[in-house]
C-alpha cells in the first residue's frame, strides 16, 4: 500500500547545486529523521537459536530473579562451613544426597562433615554454604581434602545477583550478538520477536550493452548485504530500456533498492511519481550520492567508481538502510589514529580518505590509499575511512577519527 505521506519525508528536499550541497551531517540526520517516518517493519516470534544478527522486536525484561536461587558458579562439592570450625585440611566424606538435601527443610542439617557433588549452575542446598571447586581439593576414596576455605563464598551466585526481576535483559531495535543470546538463554527465553528481515535490491543501470563501471560496485555491495537482517536480491545490469518496468516492479517488492547511476534513474524515478530528496553531499569521494523515495520504498542512488561508491555507503547508505531495519541502537564506534600524511583543507567539503592501518600500539599509524578512479590497490588494501571536517585538513601525526570498514559490512 503506498505510503500517503511519502511527500513529507523530508520538509525540504536537499536537492542543491554543487555549491550548496548539505554537509554529511546535515544530510545523514536530515536522511534518518525522513526514513523513520515510515512504517515500521512487522515483528514476529522466532525460536532464540534463529536470532542471531536478527533485529530485535522488543524490550525483554527478567520475569524472575536470576538466578532464582543461591547457585554454584563451579563445578565441585558443596558443604556447610560449620563443618570446618577447626584448623585445616579438612577430611569430607563425600555423600550422594544432593537430591535429599535439596528437599530437606532448612532445619534439618547434613551430617557434620559430609559433601555433596554439584554442578556449575546447580542450585545449593539451603543447609549448605561453601562450594569448592573440584580442583581445589584431593580426592582420597569416598572422601575429599581441603586444605583451604579461601574462596568458597565466591564460587556461590546469590540468588538475584545476574539480575533482579524486571532488570532489562536487552533493549528493543538492535542487531542481536552472541552476547545478547548468551543474555538471554541466562533468563530463561527460548524465543523473542524479532523484525522481519529488510528487503533490498540491488542493480547497476547501463547504456547500450556496456555495464558499465557498476558491475564491481554491485559486487561489492552484495557481499556486504550479507547479513541475516538483511535479505538481498542481485536484479544485474539494467538497461535504458527496461529501467522503469525493473524499477517499478524492485521499488514494490522491496524495502529498499540500491542503483549504480549511470544517468536517467533520478528522471525516471520522477516520472513514476517518486521524490528526489537528497541530491548529493558536500563530501569526496562519494558527493554524488542521491536518495530518493516511491511510494514506501528507499531509492539509494550510489556512483559508479567502486571507492566513491564505498565512502556514499559508509557515511550515508549504511545509516539508512540500518534504520529503516529499525535498528535504533548501534555498536559501532568511531577510532582514533595518527596521520602518517599530510592532506591539505578544502573549505567547504569533507573529506574522507581511504587509509590503511599499522602498528599494533593503542593508537595505530594511519596511512593514506591512492584514490584515483580505478585504484584497485588502494580499495583491497584500505583498513577504513577517515573522517576530515569541511577546512580542516590534516598535518603528519595529527590524531585523525576514522571508521573501520568492515564494522559497515559485517
Amino acid at each position: 500500500m503506498p505510503f500517503a505521506n511519502s511527500a513529507a519525508l523530508f520538509d525540504t528536499p536537499l536537492s542543491m547545486s554543487l555549491d550548496t550541497r548539505p554537509g554529511p551531517d546535515r544530510a545523514v540526520s536530515a536522511a534518518l529523521v525522513g526514513v523513520a517516518r515510515l512504517p515500521a517493519l512487522t515483528s514476529r516470534m522466532a525460536p532464540l537459536a534463529t536470532c542471531h544478527d536478527r533485529v530485535l522486536g522488543e524490550r525483554v525484561r527478567a520475569d524472575a530473579d536470576i538466578p532464582a536461587r543461591d547457585s554454584a558458579r563451579v563445578d565441585g562439592f558443596a558443604f556447610s562451613g560449620k563443618a570446618c570450625r577447626a584448623d585445616g585440611p579438612w577430611r569430607l566424606r563425600l555423600t550422594a544426597r544432593l537430591a535429599v538435601a535439596r528437599n530437606l527443610s532448612v532445619e534439618n542439617a547434613l551430617p557434620s562433615r559430609e559433601a555433596v557433588r554439584i554442578t556449575a549452575g546447580a542450585p545449593v542446598p539451603p543447609q549448605l554454604d561453601s562450594v569448592v571447586s573440584a580442583g581445589a581439593v584431593r580426592p582420597d576414596g569416598d572422601y575429599v581434602i581441603l586444605d583451604t576455605l579461601s574462596d568458597c563464598r565466591e564460587t556461590i551466585a546469590e540468588r538475584g545477583s545476574y539480575a533482579r526481576c524486571g532488570d532489562v535483559i536487552v533493549e528493543p531495535d538492535r542487531v542481536l550478538d552472541a552476547r545478547d543470546l548468551a543474555a538471554l538463554t541466562m533468563a530463561g527465553c527460548t524465543g523473542v520477536k524479532v523484525r522481519r528481515a529488510l528487503r533490498v535490491a540491488v542493480f547497476s543501470a547501463c547504456i547500450g550493452k556496456q555495464e558499465g563501471n557498476g558491475g564491481p560496485g554491485r559486487a561489492m555491495v552484495m557481499a556486504g548485504l550479507d547479513r541475516r537482517w538483511i535479505t538481498k536480491q542481485d536484479l544485474g545490469a539494467v538497461t535504458a530500456a527496461t529501467l522503469p518496468r525493473a524499477l517499478r516492479a524492485a521499488s514494490a517488492e522491496n524495502d529498499v533498492v540500491i542503483a549504480f547511476d549511470r544517468g536517467g534513474i533520478a528522471e525516471t524515478i520522477v516520472g513514476m511519481g517518486g521524490r528526489i530528496l537528497l541530491d548529493g553531499i558536500a563530501m569526496k569521494p562519494g558527493g554524488d550520492v542521491a536518495l530518493a523515495v516511491i511510494d514506501e520504498t528507499i531509492i539509494l542512488l550510489l556512483p559508479e567508481e567502486p571507492m566513491a561508491a564505498l565512502a556514499a555507503m559508509t557515511v550515508l547508505g549504511w545509516p539508512v538502510l540500518r534504520r529503516r531495519a529499525g535498528i535504533q541502537h548501534s555498536r559501532i564506534v568511531p577510532r582514533t589514529g595518527v596521520a602518517a600524511f599530510t592532506l591539505p583543507p578544502s573549505e567547504k567539503i569533507a573529506t574522507y580518505p581511504f587509509i590503511k592501518v599499522s602498528g599494533a600500539g593503542e593508537i595505530p599509524t594511519l596511512e593514506i590509499q591512492p584514490e584515483e578512479p580505478g585504484a584497485i590497490v588502494g580499495l583491497s588494501q584500505a583498513d577504513g575511512i577517515a573522517i576530515i571536517a569541511p577546512g580542516a585538513g590534516v598535518r603528519f601525526g595529527d590524531r585523525l577519527t576514522w571508521l573501520p570498514i568492515t564494522d559497515r559490512f559485517t
